[in-house]
């Protein structure tokens, strides 16, 4: 007498649904995360360039002041005032 037998295995996903909604929470709020980091970024980006720029205009008048206002003035203004030399002139 021979005996023969066969077995069959079927998953069933009872508790599928268990495990896969924490994994999509928690991916959601990775993206979320992600999106606020980047956000983020960008504020700081852009305030580091106001910044920037308004270093740079305060630069570029403080240069123009010393340019044109002050030291042209300096050594000619001083010997008029205080010495009475005039100022020096084509010979």
């Amino acid at each position: 007498m021979d005996m023969y037998s066969a077995t069959v295995t079927v998953n069933l996903p009872i508790f599928r649904k268990s495990k896969l909604k924490p994994a999509v929470n928690e991916a959601k709020a990775s993206v979320n995360q992600a999106e606020k980091e980047l956000e983020a970024a960008k504020l700081m980006i852009a305030a580091s360039v106001r910044d920037n720029a308004s270093m740079a205009k305060s630069a570029a008048a403080l240069m123009d002041i010393y340019k044109n206002g002050l030291i042209p003035k300096t050594p000619g203004a001083w010997n008029r005032r205080y010495r009475g030399i005039p100022p020096e002139g084509p010979k």
